[in-house]
Protein backbone atom coordinates (compact mmCIF):
# COMPACT_ATOMS: atom_id res chain seq x y z
CA UNK A 1 0.00 0.00 0.00
CA UNK A 2 1.86 3.26 -1.42
CA UNK A 3 0.57 6.77 -1.89
CA UNK A 4 2.37 10.13 -2.76
CA UNK A 5 2.47 12.80 0.07
CA UNK A 6 0.42 15.80 0.33
CA UNK A 7 -1.13 18.27 2.49
CA UNK A 8 -3.34 15.58 4.80
CA UNK A 9 -6.49 16.48 5.99
CA UNK A 10 -6.99 16.49 10.27
CA UNK A 11 -9.21 13.82 9.92
CA UNK A 12 -11.51 11.73 7.40
CA UNK A 13 -14.05 9.35 8.55
CA UNK A 14 -15.02 6.04 7.25
CA UNK A 15 -17.97 4.54 8.64
CA UNK A 16 -19.00 0.97 8.63
CA UNK A 17 -22.51 -0.61 7.98
CA UNK A 18 -21.72 -3.28 10.53
CA UNK A 19 -23.82 -2.85 13.85
CA UNK A 20 -21.19 -1.57 16.40
CA UNK A 21 -18.15 -1.73 15.06
CA UNK A 22 -14.80 -1.57 16.60
CA UNK A 23 -13.35 2.26 15.91
CA UNK A 24 -9.38 2.36 14.89
CA UNK A 25 -7.49 5.98 14.62
CA UNK A 26 -5.28 5.62 11.62
CA UNK A 27 -2.56 8.93 11.94
CA UNK A 28 -0.70 9.35 8.97
CA UNK A 29 1.01 12.33 7.57
CA UNK A 30 0.55 10.39 3.76
CA UNK A 31 -3.21 11.48 2.88
CA UNK A 32 -3.21 9.07 0.25
CA UNK A 33 -1.68 5.89 2.67
CA UNK A 34 -4.24 6.97 5.67
CA UNK A 35 -7.34 7.33 3.39
CA UNK A 36 -6.48 4.05 1.75
CA UNK A 37 -6.31 2.13 4.98
CA UNK A 38 -9.54 3.91 6.21
CA UNK A 39 -11.29 2.57 3.27
CA UNK A 40 -9.73 -0.94 3.41
CA UNK A 41 -11.23 -0.86 7.40
CA UNK A 42 -14.54 0.19 6.84
CA UNK A 43 -15.48 -2.23 4.21
CA UNK A 44 -14.01 -5.17 6.49
CA UNK A 45 -16.53 -4.09 9.48
CA UNK A 46 -14.77 -1.46 10.82
CA UNK A 47 -15.33 2.60 12.00
CA UNK A 48 -12.12 4.28 10.84
CA UNK A 49 -10.96 7.62 11.25
CA UNK A 50 -7.42 8.82 9.44
CA UNK A 51 -5.65 11.94 10.83
CA UNK A 52 -3.04 13.97 9.05
CA UNK A 53 -0.47 13.98 11.66
CA UNK A 54 0.02 13.03 15.78
CA UNK A 55 -1.29 16.58 16.21
CA UNK A 56 -4.60 15.89 15.22
CA UNK A 57 -4.85 12.90 16.78
CA UNK A 58 -3.69 14.13 20.19
CA UNK A 59 -6.38 16.77 20.03
CA UNK A 60 -9.12 14.60 19.29
CA UNK A 61 -8.26 11.72 21.70
CA UNK A 62 -10.37 12.41 24.44
CA UNK A 63 -13.63 13.04 22.55
CA UNK A 64 -13.03 10.04 19.84
CA UNK A 65 -12.14 6.97 22.46
CA UNK A 66 -10.81 4.82 19.78
CA UNK A 67 -10.32 0.86 20.32
CA UNK A 68 -6.58 0.84 18.31
CA UNK A 69 -4.84 3.29 16.55
CA UNK A 70 -2.47 2.45 13.74
CA UNK A 71 0.74 5.30 14.12
CA UNK A 72 3.05 5.95 11.79
CA UNK A 73 6.27 6.28 13.24
CA UNK A 74 7.82 8.50 11.47
CA UNK A 75 5.80 12.58 11.10
CA UNK A 76 6.90 15.81 11.31
CA UNK A 77 5.75 17.34 14.63
CA UNK A 78 4.57 15.12 17.08
CA UNK A 79 6.24 11.63 15.58
CA UNK A 80 5.01 8.49 15.94
CA UNK A 81 7.12 7.81 19.33
CA UNK A 82 6.20 10.64 20.80
CA UNK A 83 2.36 10.25 20.02
CA UNK A 84 3.17 6.84 21.68
CA UNK A 85 4.75 7.89 24.50
CA UNK A 86 1.68 10.54 25.28
CA UNK A 87 -0.78 7.79 24.95
CA UNK A 88 0.54 5.44 27.17
CA UNK A 89 1.00 7.84 30.34
CA UNK A 90 -2.58 8.12 30.65
CA UNK A 91 -4.18 4.40 28.06
CA UNK A 92 -3.33 1.09 27.63
CA UNK A 93 -4.97 1.19 24.13
CA UNK A 94 -3.78 -1.20 21.18
CA UNK A 95 -1.22 0.49 18.86
CA UNK A 96 0.34 -0.73 15.90
CA UNK A 97 3.05 1.11 14.47
CA UNK A 98 3.40 1.56 11.08
CA UNK A 99 7.02 1.57 9.17
CA UNK A 100 7.87 2.03 5.88
CA UNK A 101 11.34 0.24 7.15
CA UNK A 102 11.93 -3.12 7.67
CA UNK A 103 15.05 -2.06 9.83
CA UNK A 104 14.81 -4.41 13.29
CA UNK A 105 16.14 -1.54 15.21
CA UNK A 106 13.54 0.66 14.47
CA UNK A 107 10.70 -1.99 15.25
CA UNK A 108 12.15 -2.76 18.84
CA UNK A 109 12.52 0.73 19.93
CA UNK A 110 8.85 0.84 18.84
CA UNK A 111 7.76 -2.55 21.14
CA UNK A 112 10.21 -1.37 23.91
CA UNK A 113 8.06 2.10 23.67
CA UNK A 114 4.79 0.12 24.45
CA UNK A 115 3.36 -0.67 20.74
CA UNK A 116 1.79 -3.74 20.48
CA UNK A 117 2.34 -4.85 16.92
CA UNK A 118 4.57 -3.64 13.89
CA UNK A 119 3.21 -2.93 10.19
CA UNK A 120 4.93 -2.77 7.05
CA UNK A 121 3.76 -0.27 4.95
CA UNK A 122 4.60 -2.41 1.99
CA UNK A 123 2.68 -5.79 3.69
CA UNK A 124 -0.66 -6.75 1.92
CA UNK A 125 -3.92 -5.98 2.88
CA UNK A 126 -4.96 -9.14 4.47
CA UNK A 127 -1.81 -9.14 6.77
CA UNK A 128 -2.95 -5.68 8.13
CA UNK A 129 -6.13 -7.26 8.88
CA UNK A 130 -4.78 -9.94 10.54
CA UNK A 131 -2.79 -8.45 12.92
CA UNK A 132 -5.40 -5.42 13.71
CA UNK A 133 -7.97 -8.40 14.57
CA UNK A 134 -5.41 -10.22 16.95
CA UNK A 135 -4.26 -6.47 18.51
CA UNK A 136 -8.36 -6.02 19.33
CA UNK A 137 -8.60 -9.43 20.68
CA UNK A 138 -5.77 -8.83 23.24
CA UNK A 139 -7.27 -5.18 23.76
CA UNK A 140 -10.49 -7.15 24.60
CA UNK A 141 -8.92 -9.72 27.11
CA UNK A 142 -7.18 -7.39 29.36
CA UNK A 143 -9.13 -6.26 32.46
CA UNK A 144 -9.90 -2.35 32.82
CA UNK A 145 -6.98 -0.66 34.26
CA UNK A 146 -7.11 -0.04 37.99
CA UNK A 147 -7.86 3.71 39.04
CA UNK A 148 -5.00 5.55 40.18
CA UNK A 149 -4.92 4.81 44.30
CA UNK A 150 -4.87 7.76 46.80
CA UNK A 151 -1.87 8.86 47.89
CA UNK A 152 0.06 11.46 50.25
CA UNK A 153 1.46 14.02 48.93
CA UNK A 154 4.55 16.21 50.55
CA UNK A 155 5.86 19.52 49.28
CA UNK A 156 8.93 20.47 50.49
CA UNK A 157 8.95 23.51 48.38
CA UNK A 158 5.52 24.56 49.25
CA UNK A 159 5.87 23.03 52.80
CA UNK A 160 2.49 21.11 52.75
CA UNK A 161 1.17 17.77 53.11
CA UNK A 162 -1.97 16.50 51.87
CA UNK A 163 -3.75 13.04 53.28
CA UNK A 164 -4.70 10.54 50.46
CA UNK A 165 -8.36 12.47 50.32
CA UNK A 166 -6.46 15.35 49.30
CA UNK A 167 -6.89 17.32 52.82
CA UNK A 168 -4.68 19.52 54.23
CA UNK A 169 -2.72 18.29 57.30
CA UNK A 170 -1.27 20.98 59.10
CA UNK A 171 1.95 20.96 60.60
CA UNK A 172 4.01 22.97 63.26
CA UNK A 173 6.93 24.55 62.08
CA UNK A 174 8.98 21.91 64.14
CA UNK A 175 6.90 19.01 62.86
CA UNK A 176 7.64 20.44 59.34
CA UNK A 177 11.28 20.06 59.52
CA UNK A 178 11.82 16.58 61.26
CA UNK A 179 9.09 14.80 58.87
CA UNK A 180 11.28 17.18 55.71
CA UNK A 181 14.36 15.52 57.51
CA UNK A 182 12.87 12.12 57.59
CA UNK A 183 11.76 12.31 54.22
CA UNK A 184 14.54 13.16 52.08
CA UNK A 185 16.21 10.66 54.20
CA UNK A 186 14.07 7.54 53.31
CA UNK A 187 14.94 4.46 54.16
CA UNK A 188 17.94 5.59 55.87
CA UNK A 189 18.29 5.79 59.94
CA UNK A 190 18.76 9.09 60.75
CA UNK A 191 20.05 9.68 64.61
CA UNK A 192 18.45 11.58 67.45
CA UNK A 193 21.67 14.18 67.14
CA UNK A 194 20.83 14.78 63.83
CA UNK A 195 17.27 15.15 64.84
CA UNK A 196 18.37 17.67 67.55
CA UNK A 197 20.50 19.66 65.25
CA UNK A 198 18.41 19.83 62.28
CA UNK A 199 14.99 19.98 63.84
CA UNK A 200 15.43 21.99 67.32
CA UNK A 201 18.92 23.97 66.38
CA UNK A 202 20.68 22.77 69.69
CA UNK A 203 22.68 20.10 71.13
CA UNK A 204 21.80 16.44 71.98
CA UNK A 205 21.60 15.44 75.76
CA UNK A 206 20.53 11.99 76.39
CA UNK A 207 17.76 13.11 78.84
CA UNK A 208 16.25 15.43 76.50
CA UNK A 209 13.23 13.86 75.37
CA UNK A 210 11.90 16.58 73.04
CA UNK A 211 12.53 14.71 69.61
CA UNK A 212 11.00 11.69 70.50
CA UNK A 213 7.93 14.04 71.72
CA UNK A 214 8.09 15.48 68.62
CA UNK A 215 7.73 12.31 66.29
CA UNK A 216 4.78 11.40 68.52
CA UNK A 217 3.14 14.18 67.49
CA UNK A 218 3.81 13.92 63.91
CA UNK A 219 3.26 9.72 63.72
CA UNK A 220 0.10 11.16 65.41
CA UNK A 221 -0.73 13.29 62.33
CA UNK A 222 0.75 11.21 59.30
CA UNK A 223 -0.77 7.53 61.13
CA UNK A 224 -4.10 7.97 61.98
CA UNK A 225 -4.93 4.51 61.64
CA UNK A 226 -4.81 2.75 64.74
CA UNK A 227 -4.35 -0.37 63.25
CA UNK A 228 -2.60 0.91 60.04
CA UNK A 229 1.46 0.98 58.85
CA UNK A 230 3.76 2.08 60.65
CA UNK A 231 5.46 5.27 58.10
CA UNK A 232 8.29 6.02 61.16
CA UNK A 233 10.29 3.72 62.85
CA UNK A 234 12.36 3.65 66.58
CA UNK A 235 15.14 2.09 66.11
CA UNK A 236 16.71 1.53 69.79
CA UNK A 237 20.07 3.36 70.26
CA UNK A 238 19.64 4.48 66.44
CA UNK A 239 17.38 6.92 66.40
CA UNK A 240 14.40 7.05 63.54
CA UNK A 241 13.98 6.09 60.45
CA UNK A 242 10.84 6.61 57.57
CA UNK A 243 9.83 4.12 55.58
CA UNK A 244 7.45 6.30 53.17
CA UNK A 245 4.03 7.07 53.21
CA UNK A 246 2.75 4.16 50.79
CA UNK A 247 5.38 1.58 52.48
CA UNK A 248 3.53 -1.66 54.22
CA UNK A 249 3.62 -2.36 58.54
CA UNK A 250 6.65 -3.70 59.82
CA UNK A 251 10.48 -2.45 61.21
CA UNK A 252 13.43 -2.38 58.38
CA UNK A 253 16.24 -4.14 59.30
CA UNK A 254 18.72 -2.86 61.74
CA UNK A 255 21.99 -1.09 60.09
CA UNK A 256 24.81 -3.10 60.70
CA UNK A 257 28.35 -2.31 62.00
CA UNK A 258 31.20 -4.36 60.55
Amino acid sequence: MTGATNQPPVATLWTSPHPVPAKIAVVDDDPAFGTQLARLLGREGFTAVAYGGGEAFLAALPDAAPDLVILDQMMPGATGMEVLRRLRESSDMPCIMLTGSEDAATRIAGLEGGADDYIVKSAPPREILARIRIALRRGAALPPPAPPAARWEFSPAERTLRDPEGQLVRLTSSEFELLHLLHERQGQPVSREECHRRVLRRPYRVEDRAIDTLVAKLRGKIEPEQNGPRRIHALRGVGYVFVGFDAAAGPPARPRHG
